[in-house]
């Protein structure tokens, strides 16, 4: 079970969302460095099957930059 406290960056991101990151190859893609990204089309296109990975990939509050 995923703490709520925890980044999980071992989580793959599901291939159900591939059509929305069509410029990158998924295997490759860092969850860490490229998070914004992720966090911003998970929450534009991803279903809820797809968020709630989101959330267990991301469980705490980020902060956005500049």
């Amino acid at each position: 079970m995923v703490t709520r406290d925890r980044f999980e960056p071992n989580l793959p991101i599901p291939m159900s969302l591939a059509p929305f990151f069509q410029e990158y190859d998924l295997a490759t893609l860092d969850v860490q460095r490229s998070a914004n990204t992720i966090i911003e089309r998970v929450l534009q296109y991803g279903n809820r099957a797809e968020i709630r990975w989101l959330f267990q990939a991301y469980p705490r509050p980020r902060e956005l930059p500049g």
